[in-house]
């Protein structure tokens, strides 16, 4: 009997501090910064939104630009970006280039550390360390969408 105590009370504590990650439910307010790669802003939205930025570009890809992505083992990763009918971020894999995503948010987390920081609009932009589905919506962020070459 002490055995099945000890283990349900082992169970209890591991769940309430390892537990499930509450789902962030209030509204963050954030800028979204779509830029090609000369960093000439195609288009800005300034949103209330809440969860991560996959939810943010849903809820602009429900209004008026359309989004297409690519899951792989670390995260959804953006393949191509339409604001209206040929303006957006097209990259060709031929030049090397793909859609990499900077914030604001300047935590080991979240941050990647081995892509140095660019400045726009002064303000300066990380490189992201995650997908657009574990990159958080945090309130007085910024996130800025542009092609790289490597």
């Amino acid at each position: 009997m002490k055995r099945i105590f000890v283990a349900v009370l082992i169970i209890c504590f591991a769940l309430s501090f390892f537990g499930c990650k509450e789902k962030e439910t209030s509204l963050k307010e954030v800028t979204l910064l779509i830029a090609d790669k000369d960093l000439n802003e195609l288009a800005r939205y300034q949103k209330e939104a809440k969860g991560t930025l996959a939810d943010l570009l849903g809820t602009i890809a429900e209004q008026d630009s359309d989004f297409s992505y690519t899951t792989i083992f670390s995260g959804k990763f953006l393949e191509s970006v339409t604001i209206k009918e040929n303006i957006g971020l097209f990259p060709d894999s031929g030049k090397n280039e793909f859609i990499a995503i900077y914030h604001t948010i300047d935590t080991p987390e979240q941050r990647d550390y081995t892509i140095d920081a660019l400045t726009y609009d002064g303000l300066s932009f990380f490189s992201a360390a995650n997908g657009i589905d574990s990159t958080p919506l945090v309130d007085g962020a910024s996130y800025l969408i542009k092609i790289v070459s490597f």
